[in-house]
């Protein structure tokens, strides 16, 4: 699922390194300013967003941050984001502004945690389960119930995907799986 969502930054190697988002400042101690990309787009070619080529904008990942941190919707990411971010503003199109209210310093390792979605899926009640659509580097394809998940690369994503197509073989059974 990483394949097909992006989060707002990596974590690797003991390092949060951008992922959506471009750069970071830190205005004060508990002032997070992130840019997101402004060459990221939502994926193509399912039923949510057809062709149309829509960019991945603050006003989405604000989204995503306000519908984590609600307890209402399950997130397992919800304790996490609402015991550290007090407030998420959109500042600019691609800009966003956390504050936190103490200084945080795994705050980048927890926005690391949280995928982020398109706020039309939510808005139009589209099955993210059933087809995920993210701004990551392969677009979802097919899943086969104890087979296979097929992803393709994504053609918009800001950096070129060096495979064309990647297949997660799934066997149930675990002496075949250790034969495989």
């Amino acid at each position: 699922i990483s394949n097909i969502y992006e989060c707002l930054f990596e974590y690797d190697a003991n390092t949060c390194i951008p992922g959506l988002a471009e750069s970071y400042t830190n205005p004060d101690d508990c002032t997070w300013d992130v840019k997101i990309r402004d060459n990221a787009y939502w994926q193509t070619g399912n039923d949510l967003f057809g062709d149309e080529k829509v960019p991945v904008t603050a006003a989405d990942v604000k989204f995503v941050m306000d519908w984590t941190m609600d307890p209402a919707n399950g997130s397992k990411q919800q304790t996490n984001l609402s015991s550290l971010i007090t407030s998420v503003e959109v500042l600019d199109e691609h800009t966003l502004r956390f504050h936190t209210e103490e200084p945080k310093a795994l705050f980048l390792f927890t926005l690391s945690r949280v995928m982020i979605f398109p706020k039309k899926a939510i808005d139009e009640g589209f099955d993210l389960n059933a087809q995920p659509v993210g701004s990551g580097a392969f677009k979802f394809v097919s899943y086969q119930t104890d087979d296979q998940v097929v992803l393709e690369k994504n053609g918009d994503y800001y950096v070129t995907p060096e495979l064309d197509q990647v297949i997660f073989k799934i066997i149930p059974d675990k002496s075949v799986a250790a034969i495989a």
